[in-house]
């Protein structure tokens, strides 16, 4: 499977995701569904790097370095994410989440890590705009009782969008599966503290046979497999090539809430699509890079 593949294949299951997950947050705090995410991917990944005999010791700065990225890439992508969530409108937290391909964009930039050039720049711009018109950006709402949660969106944007452009490099030396594996141990570390209170305190036996089988998908196909894919195309495209996938996700998530949760397609919604997906095909579809300097 090519990159580019792969990564819309990590955008409809994190479409699914949005739909499957929707009556969880009627169960569950976003502690402990971060809890269960980071503890149930961080278990499968061990045991599969445990079987193909991949665990490798870590040096002092490396594992300072790790415990970095799984702060950036999984707890403050996680936790923060379903935390301002609750925190603030639907609307707020999908346009502010657009940032993540400008934060990378800019962050890569600013390290040398990458280049502009023509395409990458329309097609930026033309993936924003079809997000913008989607998601109604007229209703972005910035008052005081959503600052929090606003703030948090923000800081989840730029925290995933440092955490692209850092593990690029690691992620030529060292296998994808092994990599995660050492992100989601030392992620579950950090997570605990925060988290632990909210899970001794939830009731369990409250969960429905449908619950677990959104827990399954959520832990399994959303975050675990989903992560893998995204490791893998890390190491053969930009990190802004990545991040910009960011923008199908509302096109997806508004087509599968249309097939199995009823809602109304709109004449904006096929607008703001085309937009996004074009934008995104313009950037994907290069043969060669050519850069552009910019003076």
């Amino acid at each position: 499977m090519k990159p580019h593949q792969k990564l819309l294949l990590v955008s409809v299951l994190w479409a699914f995701s949005y739909v499957i997950a929707k009556e969880l947050f009627a169960k569950l705090s976003p502690e402990v569904l971060v809890f269960l995410r980071v503890f149930g991917a961080g278990l499968i990944l061990g045991i599969l790097t445990k079987v193909h005999k991949m665990f490798r010791r870590l040096k002092f700065k490396d594992f300072l370095f790790f415990s970095f990225l799984a702060f950036l890439g999984i707890v403050v992508d996680q936790y923060f994410f379903l935390k301002g969530l609750s925190l603030t409108t639907a609307t707020n937290s999908s346009l502010l989440l657009t940032t993540i391909p400008l934060f990378t964009l800019v962050i890569s930039l600013l390290l040398g890590k990458e280049r502009l050039n023509q395409k990458k720049i329309f097609g930026l711009v033309l993936a924003i705009s079809g997000v913008f018109v989607l998601l109604e950006i007229e209703k972005l709402n910035f008052s005081n009782k959503y600052f929090l949660g606003n703030f948090l969106i923000l800081i989840n944007s730029l925290g995933y969008s440092f955490y692209l452009v850092l593990i690029k490099d690691k992620s030529q030396k060292i296998n994808p599966l092994e990599l995660l594996a050492f992100l989601f141990f030392l992620a579950f570390f950090q997570l605990f503290p925060i988290v632990i209170s909210d899970v001794a305190a939830f009731d369990w036996h409250s969960l429905e046979p449908k619950n677990f089988a959104s827990i399954f998908y959520i832990v399994v196909i959303s975050t675990t497999i989903t992560y893998s894919l995204n490791l893998q195309a890390l190491k053969e495209l930009d990190s802004s090539e990545v991040a910009l996938y960011v923008y199908l996700q509302p096109v997806l998530t508004s087509f599968l809430a249309y097939f199995f949760l009823g809602e109304v397609l709109s004449l904006r919604i096929f607008i703001g699509g085309f937009l996004t997906i074009f934008g995104v095909f313009l950037v994907s579809y290069q043969t060669k890079k050519t850069p552009l300097k910019i003076v």
